[in-house]
């Protein structure tokens, strides 16, 4: 299964609810069109209602990008694409919203590319922008080893209700690392963002569910029940427009 349809399958905007799909209109003025522009896409994986931090804004320079976020509490944006450049990923930044009553402590998300593969069959082509560090508690692997601390990444505190900037340009060097052993990154068209984990203070985590580390095997997590949110999941949903 791929990570995308993994995220169909735990997403939605409402618990059972039925969305309808909204499909692409014609391409706006971005008002950025330098030479050799082409239309680019950029999808953002479903949000659910329950997820702790949500997407609620990706711009391309100055102008916001219609990319299949949360619009109302029944509808989506279209996915529009954009005309840009070779260099269009370097102008991305994503708005990230905190809407629980915890600190975040460790962000991760994962740019994939879909043109280098499907996923499923043939390998698609990902980077992950991992901010922060893990929680001391839960800083171990699997068997219970602890996991080296990156010197190079610094500590974070990503407030309730705060709002986190995360500008893809700092990274194009590492993304256009990890997808020019499959192909041109001057050829790559669409780029998929997904939400991959969030740590909170406490040492929880998220993944798609909420877990707690297990205290009696170190590195192993238990699952928190379906309908838990840290914090109102009503408050602040449809997350808050940014201006």
């Amino acid at each position: 299964m791929s990570w995308w349809s993994k995220a169909l399958g735990l997403n939605g905007l409402y618990r059972g609810a039925v969305v309808p799909l909204l499909l692409a209109v014609a391409c706006p003025n971005s008002g950025i069109v330098p030479a050799f522009a082409a239309d680019k896409v950029i999808e953002v994986d479903p949000q659910h209602r329950s997820d702790p931090v949500m997407i609620t804004k990706v711009t391309l320079g100055d102008s916001e990008v219609q990319c299949g976020l949360i619009a109302s509490p029944f509808q989506l944006q279209p996915v529009v694409p954009i005309q840009a450049g070779d260099d269009w990923l370097q102008n991305v930044t994503i708005y990230l919203f905190n809407r629980t009553n915890k600190k975040v402590v460790y962000v991760q998300i994962v740019l994939g590319f879909p043109e280098t593969g499907d996923g499923i069959q043939r390998p698609m082509r990902v980077h992950h922008i991992t901010l922060g560090q893990l929680p001391p508690s839960v800083a171990v692997t699997g068997s219970g080893q602890p996991i080296r601390r990156d010197p190079t990444r610094k500590a974070m505190s990503f407030a309730p209700g705060q709002t986190l900037l995360i500008d893809v340009g700092v990274y194009f060097d590492q993304i256009r690392a990890s997808v020019e052993p499959k192909m041109a990154f001057t050829a790559i068209t669409k780029c998929i963002i997904r939400r991959s984990a969030f740590y909170f203070d406490d040492g929880m985590r998220w993944d798609g569910e909420y877990s707690v580390p297990d205290p009696e095997r170190p590195g192993k997590w238990k699952y928190m029940d379906q309908r838990y949110f840290p914090g109102d999941e009503h408050n602040n949903w449809p997350p808050r427009p940014h201006k």
